[in-house]
């Protein structure tokens, strides 16, 4: 009758200790939601406040406007013919390349574009600085100083409109060719 007496303390010790480890286990979880319903109060309070202060109804809808907007900078898209369209059509932008005119001389060329045109067609790929090295075998009063930032910011711009596109890179700069 001893055993059977110590063996029921023992079983009644472990059934206490399992029911103070699920009363544990509830009052943590019962900790927890209240935690996350502060946390999910606190964060949509601080989404609120970034909206009043930056006048936003909305700031998933502002992230998609400036994207939008990037990649109409970027040209990756068009601008849209009615721009009040509440939903205009996103279409792919075609960079429409204008004719080249490489003239036949170099002393034809007046505007640094061509000059850059009439250089990039006698080496027929190069970058910036091989186009340069062109530009100072051509013409000798030529000076390296003062136009080397218009000549790489020319190549740019042919690039950007169509005139020339690039075919890989040399180290980290941009080969040059007539498109």
């Amino acid at each position: 009758m001893a055993e059977s007496k110590k063996e029921e303390s023992t079983v009644e010790k472990v059934e206490r200790e399992l029911n103070h480890f699920k009363e544990k286990k509830t009052s943590t979880e019962s900790l927890l939601k209240e935690e996350l319903k502060k946390a999910q109060t606190e964060y949509e309070g601080l989404i609120k406040d970034i909206n009043i202060k930056y006048n936003v109804k909305d700031i998933d809808e502002e992230i998609k406007r400036h994207s939008y907007f990037l990649r109409l900078l970027k040209g990756e898209i068009a601008i849209p013919d009615d721009l009040n369209a509440k939903k205009a059509k996103v279409k792919p932008a075609k960079v429409k390349s204008k004719a080249i005119e490489v003239p036949e001389k170099y002393e034809d060329a007046k505007a640094w574009n061509t000059k850059i045109l009439f250089a990039l067609s006698q080496i027929e790929s190069g970058t910036n600085e091989e186009v340069i090295a062109k530009l100072v075998e051509l013409d000798k009063a030529f000076d390296v100083d003062k136009t080397g930032t218009t000549i790489t910011q020319t190549l740019s711009s042919l690039k950007g409109s169509g005139r020339i596109s690039t075919n890989g890179k040399k180290g980290k700069k941009d080969i040059y060719i007539l498109a």
